[in-house]
């Protein structure tokens, strides 16, 4: 019976359906007939279900907001509506008092009044208008009008960016006298062998690829318009070339990272051109690891599959945050040197998604996820220190975890696995033990965010070149993208940064020191150069921004 009824509940179509339901009714089976037509619905329902939160996340995908934020009087509203649960209840105190009409627009930051000047480091070109020949007479006493001030205004002005050429000529000497003994000045240190572009070419080519996703294509029509006509080849040979001369500062942040207090990792989908694939595409996967918000660096594999974060997760200790990637269960599985924590926006996610689909009880685990942000939030908004935070953490999150976990423990055996309140249920339980990570660290994250903003520049960046040539391709994207990305992090001039490591590497810089080639070391180099007092450059430990430097007093 059991068999037959699987059997119907999954029908080739509806005529079969009626033929075996009308077949149960004369056979006097009638209750089984119920039970199987409640199957069937009890399915077809779940299945719509799951289709319409597909739907509705593409919909919100293309015309949506991407914010997550819920609106805390919908919250409200929601909750009231669950008046047999006491969990519902207790929260709706918590929020925030009801506001009538829709929530007021948030007030803007305060901009200082009348314009900023513009920067004092730019070339002034002065340009001087004169009154006309009669305004210069004066027609009551006929006499010339003389100079006494003038009213000085400000244009910005852009001039197109230029090429030149640079012609270098060695010298070469000989003795006058006998003829011989012929000298030739070195020849000039070049980033290509036998090549054409400079340092300050090559690293305007980068940073317009990978930091600002120009794709090659489009650079050539903007040479092209400048008068300089190069192929797609050429440039590509060129950016080939280029992160192979970055690949030791590629190597050196990657031991930067493994030295990390806290490595953040995830990943992101990257099509890479196969000839022996049968849609000549095959996608693999781009992993990023974030050290403590100071730098970054990516791995290219060809595949999803766990042995690629666990290849270079091997030397790693202590913490990593990451989500709940099947893969990295495999791995803890054989690690037991590492502490897993989890990304608490991941799982916030589910439950806002299946709040989406309509399902209210999804609200209750949103408003309490809402309280743990907003401890976050008010320690950096007051400038908390890491003990102090692991301090406003263990007195108000803490207990606000454990109310969350006892109601997952409650809803779990009576939500269907499969709806979206049941998926986001699991997913929290499956990962609880990573969640407490942040609650025993105070510089542990509360999510894995700060990873997932850099993956959104590559994310930009295949819409517009869609893919990439070949794995050695990707893994040198992977390179460059680790430089730029770790630029962005400690606030450093993508080109100028590029083009003095370039010079630096091609005129033989010292391998052991390549650590101080770093962008942090960089920057904190260019800080001493400039007399500035670099103890002052001092990172927000949640932005990974540095604040302008201190002039060192005299």
């Amino acid at each position: 019976m059991v068999n037959e009824t699987t059997a119907v509940a999954r029908p080739a179509d509806l005529q079969e359906v009626k033929h075996q339901i009308d077949g149960m009714l004369t056979e006097g089976r009638g209750d089984e007939a119920v039970a199987v037509l409640f199957t069937i619905i009890e399915k077809m329902l779940q299945d719509n279900a799951g289709q319409a939160v597909r739907i509705a996340s593409l919909l919100k995908q293309l015309y949506g907001r991407r914010s997550e934020k819920v609106d805390p009087n919908q919250l409200r509203l929601f909750m009231d509506m669950l008046t047999e649960d006491p969990t519902a209840q207790e929260l709706v105190a918590e929020l925030p008092a009801p506001v009538d009409g829709p929530l007021p627009a948030p007030k803007p930051k305060a901009a200082p009044h009348g314009r900023k000047p513009l920067p004092a480091n730019l070339p002034r070109v002065e340009v001087v208008l004169e009154p006309t020949e009669a305004e210069k007479h004066c027609d009551t006493c006929d006499c010339d009008k003389v100079v006494i001030g003038h009213e000085t205004s400000e244009l910005l002005e852009y001039e197109p960016a230029h090429f030149l050429v640079k012609v270098i000529q060695r010298t070469k000497m000989a003795c006058p006298a006998c003829e011989t003994g012929v000298v030739v000045a070195p020849t000039a240190d070049k980033v290509i062998e036998k090549g054409r572009p400079g340092p300050g070419l090559l690293s305007h080519l980068l940073v317009g690829k990978y930091q600002d996703s120009l794709p090659l294509t489009r650079q050539v029509d903007i040479f092209k318009r400048h008068g300089v006509e190069l192929s797609t080849s050429t440039l590509s040979d060129w950016v080939g070339a280029s992160a192979d001369v970055f690949e030791p500062v590629y190597l050196a942040l990657v031991d930067q990272v493994m030295d990390s207090h806290i490595v953040g990792t995830d990943d992101t989908g990257l099509k890479v051109l196969d000839k022996q694939h049968e849609n000549g595409v095959r996608k693999g996967s781009m992993w990023a690891y974030v050290g403590d918000n100071r730098a970054v660096v990516f791995d290219f594999t060809p595949d999803r599959k766990s042995e690629g974060p666990a290849r270079f997760l091997l030397k790693r200790t202590g913490i990593i945050q990451c989500d709940g990637y099947t893969g990295y269960k495999r791995i803890a599985r054989e690690r037991f040197d590492v502490r897993w924590a989890g990304c608490l926006a991941h799982a916030r996610r589910k439950f806002v998604e299946a709040l989406d689909a309509g399902d209210r009880r999804a609200s209750i685990p949103v408003t309490m996820f809402r309280a743990l942000y907003k401890v976050e939030s008010d320690a950096t908004d007051e400038g908390l220190g890491h003990a102090q935070r692991l301090e406003r953490r263990r007195a108000i999150s803490k207990p606000q975890m454990e109310k969350l976990h006892d109601w997952l423990k409650e809803m779990h055996p009576t939500v269907p696995p499969k709806t979206p309140l049941g998926k986001a249920i699991g997913y929290a339980i499956n990962q609880w033990a990573s969640f407490q990570v942040f609650l025993t660290d105070g510089l542990v994250p509360i999510d894995n965010n700060q990873v997932e903003r850099q993956i959104r520049r590559i994310a930009v960046g295949r819409k517009n070149y869609l893919f990439c040539g070949s794995d050695e391709g990707a893994r040198r994207a992977a390179i460059l993208y680790s430089v730029l990305g770790t630029c962005r992090l400690v606030d450093a001039d993508p080109y100028a940064y590029m083009r003095d490591i370039l010079e630096r590497l091609t005129s033989g810089w010292c391998k052991s020191r390549v650590r101080d080639l770093l962008p942090g070391a960089w920057v904190e180099e260019q800080a001493r150069n400039k007399g500035l007092d670099t103890a002052a450059i001092v990172l927000d430990p949640d932005r990974g921004q540095p604040p302008a430097p201190v002039p060192t007093p005299a």
